[in-house]
């Protein structure tokens, strides 16, 4: 079962984006240009930039000393 995105650590949720932009950006000549596919390339793109942002932030882990 695949995990959804929103539990995944920010590093993986980088990833998932990634992988999910070069997928859609690397359909066949036309595909691409769907209302629903630019669509999809927008959100993703907006959560890629949520993810690079999470991703340089470091939340203390149980434990931690302040």
């Amino acid at each position: 079962m695949m995990t959804p995105i929103e539990h995944l650590p920010a590093r993986d949720k980088l990833t998932a984006v990634n992988r999910a932009l070069s997928f859609h950006r690397t359909m066949p000549f036309g595909l691409h240009k769907t209302p629903e596919r630019l669509r999809m390339i927008a959100e993703l793109e907006a959560l890629r930039s949520v993810a690079i942002a999470a991703s340089r932030v470091r939340f203390p882990e149980p434990g931690d000393v302040q």
